[in-house]
């Protein structure tokens, strides 16, 4: 349900509270045309109490987000939306593309840092107090889009319980809950064919709303007192591979093509089954199993607290390489994933 929130702003707003929302123009009317202006800036002020309370910290959460699709894998580039921010000093760290995110984030959160919506964490220096925080939609490409967005923006301090863990993007501190890739939804939209701009020869491509390009980031969740494993189970998982309708085995996740550096995949640290008979910490394919040889259904993949490998908090890392199709996929089935997870007492 769409809310007027009482302190936000929308493009060329300046504020510098704890807590604001960056929301569309208009918001929460949907903006079915072009957008005026076609870069829309929101400034965010540190807190004036930061010499007290240093921040060390940003979190976003992108409580509705609608932007046109990436082209190809990729946000902005003079094709399609992007939303970026300047100033968060770990942006272009952070394992996010540097040319920023676009398409459906309603309910994502990350950390830049929070879930219900997507969140992100990003860092930002805390000596650098007269620095501002630029969050960008830039929608010069032109195109007509139905596009909002309600962005809910929080300075987390130095010392808050709250701050997300050093490489973490996404924190979740649930016993039990769901991780989603970005741009995930439960059916593909339909695969439609549009023209890169050129002055010579336009090229003919394909685009599909799916997972983007060029990540490289960890989600984290936070361990609770006596637990001893944590338990992945694969709602859906279709994520780089070369076989079809099966899991393809870790070692062959790495892109066997000249187009890609290396590949999409999750790395799950230590990652097994429930009786630790295998240990495979790399997941792609079209099914998400711990088993060493492609499986035709998913199956759960377990990190279980062993002397070796204690690890805290839990983490996936998420990579994709610059190709947009996966080997041996053709790009409308590289839907991402949406993971449960279940926090295992001891």
């Amino acid at each position: 349900m769409c809310r007027f929130h009482q302190d936000q702003g929308t493009c060329r707003a300046v504020v510098t509270s704890n807590e604001t929302y960056f929301v569309s123009p208009n918001y929460p009317n949907l903006l079915t045309g072009r957008v005026d202006p076609p870069v829309c800036i929101f400034t965010l002020q540190r807190n004036p109490l930061i010499i007290k309370f240093p921040v060390c910290q940003i979190r976003i959460d992108f409580d509705e987000f609608s932007l046109a699709p990436h082209y190809n894998g990729a946000c902005g580039n003079g094709i399609t939306d992007s939303f970026l921010v300047s100033g968060a000093s770990n942006f272009n760290q952070s394992g996010l593309p540097i040319s920023g995110l676009c398409g459906e984030m309603t309910g994502q959160h990350k950390t830049i840092i929070f879930s219900k919506s997507t969140t992100v964490y990003l860092d930002v220096d805390p000596e650098k107090t007269d620095e501002p925080l630029l969050l960008i939609v830039n929608t010069a490409n032109q195109q007509e889009y139905n596009r909002k967005w309600s962005i809910r923006i929080r300075q987390i301090p130095c010392k808050s319980k709250y701050r997300a863990p050093a490489g973490c993007l996404q924190y979740y501190t649930a016993l039990n809950g769901n991780i989603e890739s970005f741009n995930y939804r439960t059916t593909n939209l339909p695969v439609v064919t549009s023209t890169t701009p050129g002055s010579i020869q336009p090229v003919q491509t394909r685009i599909a709303n799916n997972y983007l390009n060029n990540l490289n980031y960890g989600v984290c969740i936070a361990k609770h007192p006596r637990i001893c494993a944590i338990r992945y189970s694969a709602i859906e998982f279709d994520f780089g591979g070369g076989l079809a309708d099966s899991s393809t085995p870790g070692d062959q996740c790495i892109s066997s093509t000249t187009l890609a550096s290396d590949g999409d995949f999750l790395v799950i640290p230590f990652g097994t089954d429930q009786l630790k008979s295998n240990l495979i910490d790399r997941y792609c394919g079209q099914r998400l199993s711990p088993t060493p040889t492609a499986a035709l259904t998913n199956a759960d993949v377990y990190y279980h607290q062993i002397t070796f490998a204690y690890i805290n908090p839990y983490v996936i890392y998420v990579h994709t390489d610059n190709n947009p199709i996966a080997d041996g996929n053709t790009i409308e089935n590289q839907k991402g994933f949406l993971l449960k997870y279940m926090q295992v007492q001891c």
